[in-house]
């Protein structure tokens, strides 16, 4: 038996995604409220771009170094909006914080239901992830075959170079 957080087989996981997917599906109920939810962001988007803001622990850990104050969020955001220049998008906002409409001005955002788990599995049907290096964004990303993209500090802008020029998931 092997266990432990550093253990990692990349070969396996790639063998066995499917598998892996399916055992990790979710409930009906849950799988309910991510279509629906989905399903209205794709009525007014053909890019859906998935924000994770993390505060909470990430306040304290690492010292903090993860922690983005919204207005970072909103930036990178722009930056996104400004690279779909002509295309429809939407932004899907997910975290562990007070979300406030407000702060994220003229941008076409969405927030998710707030529910951990239907709030992974609604990243796994955007186009495109970004937010801070965490394992909740990477289990989405995997999940859902979709590009991650991280924020890695304060002042760092994510690269953006695997922003989809369309969805390939819209229906």
């Amino acid at each position: 038996m092997v266990s432990g957080w550093g253990f990692r087989s990349r070969p396996l996981v790639e063998k066995h995604l499917d598998a892996i997917r399916q055992h990790f599906e979710i409930i009906p109920t849950h799988r309910q409220q991510v279509d629906q939810l989905i399903g209205d962001l794709r009525d007014q988007a053909d890019v859906l771009i998935g924000v994770h803001i993390r505060h909470g622990d990430y306040a304290r850990w690492e010292g903090g170094k993860y922690y983005y104050p919204v207005a970072k969020y909103v930036d990178v955001m722009r930056q996104i909006r400004q690279r779909l220049s002509g295309r429809r998008h939407a932004f899907l906002v997910c975290g562990n914080t007070d979300l406030r409409r407000d702060d994220f001005g003229d941008l076409n955002v969405r927030f998710g239901t707030g529910h951990l788990i239907e709030d992974m599995y609604s990243f796994a049907e955007t186009d495109f992830l970004v937010g801070p290096p965490s394992t909740y964004t990477k289990w989405a990303s995997l999940y859902g075959d979709v590009p991650l993209e991280f924020i890695e500090g304060a002042n760092h802008d994510p690269r953006l170079e695997n922003l989809p020029a369309g969805s390939s998931r819209a229906a």
